[in-house]
């Protein structure tokens, strides 16, 4: 559940950094996560893991992270216009540039495997069936001339 709740504040927060409002949004699971704290106190006595943090990081994570992302473009737009003048959107441009290919040079082998023939797939996490170890000749010929040698003692007596 924190993970859900971590990319809730993130995306809300990159949302809000954009200027859409999700106020409305926020509000609205702040509330859905305190019933849900509620009930489950009902039902087990005890409030969740983490329940208070996980309220306030709903409530106040997204206006902590769009301001401090308004902030960062801010100071990086402003070094780029006063270094580069007029090509202050080239370094951002590139550099989104070569975030997209590093980002489809980690993609493309996962989506190859998954759109190839069904044969040819290779999946990191494939289970391979482990073989029990073989024996080698040697050890079974010791066994079976030791069996012998213990029944022609016995046929002796």
């Amino acid at each position: 559940m924190n993970k859900v709740i971590g990319s809730f504040v993130c995306v809300s927060g990159l949302l809000l950094a954009f200027g859409v409002d999700v106020s409305t949004i926020i509000g609205g699971v702040t509330s859905f996560l305190i019933i849900g704290g509620a009930f489950y106190y009902l039902c087990r006595g005890k409030l969740p893991e983490n329940f208070w943090l996980m309220v306030f990081g709903v409530f106040f994570g997204p206006i902590l992270l769009a301001s401090l992302i308004r902030a960062l473009c801010r100071a990086i737009w402003n070094y780029l216009v006063s270094t580069l003048g007029i090509f202050a959107p080239l370094p951002l441009i590139l550099g989104g540039l070569a975030v997209a290919f590093l980002a489809y040079l980690y993609v493309r082998p996962r989506i190859s495997a998954l759109l190839g023939d069904q044969d040819t797939q290779s999946f990191i996490n494939e289970r391979h069936p482990v073989l029990p170890p073989q024996q080698e000749r040697g050890e079974l010929v010791c066994i079976e001339q030791e069996s012998d040698s213990s029944n022609e003692s016995e046929d002796e007596d």
